[in-house]
């Protein structure tokens, strides 16, 4: 009888020693992942959790989202959290804008395929983030910044954009002038011929090539309105989708952007 009661005590203990010890690899090895790249989004310190899901405490984690429970003890391939870190489905790819590393996500496999043991809700509260916001092309959050342009550069810069202002009010002035020139001069159908294409255009696509020209110009006098009213509010210089900081060289460039580098990279990769 004692024999046997000691055998049940030793059993008792060795299994709370591994649930502890499977629980402290989720506070090493789990959580951290999850505080760094998902809490922005997935916990309580969020301003509007998205899908639902709450990964800052072991509730949220058995609980699951708007889509039902992410994890499924003993199965990661039939886990949603799994399908989303492992990038293989072109509809669920989480964290955004950049996969885990491999050996990261075999561990939130082997975490799952052990029971996915989690603290009985020990789990502190998520770390209060940075003011910042996370940025909607790239999907990674972006601490606040402020502009780093000197005043000297920012008075060259804003020279930049009037200069460039009048030039192209000017175009545009002088296209919807020639446009509506066009019309007068010359009767509709007439056509004239382009001695260096060897081509000839009717007034028509004339006209129309020359409204095409006077509307972009005079888009672009928007843009640089844009930037002068970025100038007044002291956000010239600051990537408008979340705030990151655009390379002098760039403005230097093009004095109206509103978007860094890699954003507009971003964008272009999606057309």
């Amino acid at each position: 009888m004692l024999f046997r009661l000691g055998i049940t005590a030793v059993l008792v203990i060795t299994g709370a020693a591994a649930q502890e010890a499977a629980q402290d690899r989720f506070e090493k090895e789990i959580r951290p992942v999850l505080a760094e790249r998902c809490y922005p989004c997935h916990s309580g310190s969020a301003a509007a959790p998205q899908a639902g899901l709450l990964l800052d405490s072991a509730d949220g984690i058995r609980r699951g989202g708007n889509s039902g429970a992410i994890v499924r003890p003993g199965e990661p391939d039939r886990s949603l959290l799994i399908r989303a870190i492992r990038y293989t489905d072109p509809k669920l790819k989480m964290p955004p804008g950049s996969a885990l590393p491999p050996d990261v996500v075999a561990r939130f496999e082997a975490w799952v395929r052990d029971g996915a043991p989690l603290p009985a809700d020990r789990v502190p509260p998520a770390k209060k983030q940075p003011a910042g916001a996370t940025c909607p092309l790239s999907g990674i959050f972006v601490p606040k910044q402020s502009p780093n342009i000197t005043p000297k550069t920012l008075e060259k810069l804003k020279e930049l954009l009037l200069e460039e202002r009048d030039r192209h009010v000017r175009q545009a002035a002088d296209l919807q002038a020639e446009a509506d020139a066009l019309v007068t001069e010359r009767e509709q159908g007439d056509t004239q011929f382009d001695e260096e294409s060897g081509e000839g255009d009717t007034i028509s696509v004339e006209r129309e090539r020359d409204l095409m020209l006077s509307a972009t110009a005079n888009q672009a006098v928007e843009e640089i309105d844009a930037a002068l009213a970025r100038m007044h509010a002291g956000t010239y210089g600051l990537c408008t989708p979340a705030g990151r900081r655009i390379a002098v060289a760039r403005l230097e460039a093009i004095p109206w952007a509103e978007t860094c580098v890699e954003c507009k990279q971003r964008v272009e990769r999606r057309r």
